[in-house]
């Protein structure tokens, strides 16, 4: 009775630790989508909606844009690209305001959270080099006196 008891409990570990791995390759619909994709001479801004009927784009320095929907429910729109600095933009899917998914790099605006654009260029040197992650290390020193 104890091993069946035992064999038991482990089995409700295993189905909990089972849970709780990540899918990390995951993807539905088709791969992965790439928001945003700063061109030369434009940007363009990609949203995967299944449901969705309308998709807009709401920049900081331009007027809301329409979007398209094009394969596998990604809906997309291109614009021409801004002079260098940091912008920020959000995408309004049928009415509700929602950061894009794809971009880690997030603003916050006083009562709420906008996704960043950071356009390279002279303006941006000091943006684009501040994302960049370093090592943090916690070094420890034996001390003499301290023993």
């Amino acid at each position: 009775m104890k091993k069946v008891l035992t064999l038991i409990a482990a089995f409700c570990m295993l189905a909990g630790a089972l849970n709780g791995q990540e899918l990390a390759n995951f993807q539905r619909g088709g791969g992965r989508v790439v928001s945003p994709e700063i061109q030369n001479d434009s940007v363009t801004f990609r949203f995967r909606a299944d449901y969705a009927t309308y998709v807009r784009l709401s920049t900081s320095w331009t007027p809301q844009m329409e979007m398209r929907r094009g394969a596998n429910n990604v809906w997309e729109v291109k614009i021409p690209c801004p002079r260098p600095e940091i912008y920020t933009y959000s995408f309004v899917v049928d009415g509700v305001s929602v950061n894009d998914p794809q971009n880690i790099l997030v603003q916050r605006d006083g009562s709420r959270f906008l996704s960043m654009v950071i356009i390279p260029g002279e303006r941006s040197e000091n943006y684009v080099e501040a994302n960049q992650r370093g090592t943090v290390s916690h070094p420890w020193y034996d001390s003499k006196i301290l023993g």
